[in-house]
């Protein structure tokens, strides 16, 4: 395949990108994706997993783009954003908590996503679906109450109660059995 830039050269560098649920697919040469720049490695070199996590904590040559970021360190390790970026991991379990904001920053630009959601086998993707669903509803249930959305806070608890119903009912279909 050529590059779809310089149209000459092999493309060995394949973007894929994500914006608003828009994917964009790009095949470069090595000398393309260099000029075009932004990306979170650096091509110079082999490309590792280590240094593909440290350039989406921080691409080197440019300042923190996130104020609150700036000067947190953490307390039992000394580390640092600038150290966070270079190794690409953290340095304790107390680094989670420091780096909360860059590390669900990253997590959602990786994946999409803040939250992690796998597939469910398909001989408990009933259940387990249901349960999902309960809990991401009385999310939102407490969310809406706490905006004072009654509303919408009503209609959720409706739904809730429902889903319960199902629930049960699905379960004490399986004791039949």
């Amino acid at each position: 395949m050529l590059c779809e830039r310089c149209k000459k050269n092999i493309a060995t560098v394949f973007v894929t990108k994500m914006v608003n649920d828009h994917k964009t697919e790009h095949s470069l040469c090595i000398e393309c994706a260099k000029a075009i720049g932004g990306l979170p490695v650096n091509l110079d070199g082999p490309v590792s997993v280590d240094s593909l996590l440290k350039g989406f904590f921080h691409v080197p040559g440019t300042p923190s783009q996130r104020p609150e970021d700036d000067g947190a360190v953490c307390p039992v390790c000394g580390m640092d954003r600038e150290k966070l970026g270079e190794k690409g991991r953290f340095g304790c379990s107390e680094c989670y908590k420091i780096f909360d904001k860059a590390a669900a920053r990253t997590i959602k630009h990786i994946h999409g996503r803040k939250r992690h959601i796998g597939k469910i086998p398909k001989r408990a993707s009933g259940t387990f679906g249901m349960k999902r669903r309960l809990a991401e509803l009385r999310t939102n249930l407490e969310s809406h109450v706490l905006k004072e959305e009654y509303e919408d806070a009503a209609r959720l608890r409706d739904e809730i109660r429902a889903l319960e119903k199902e629930l049960v009912a699905g379960e004490a279909g399986k004791d039949d059995r």
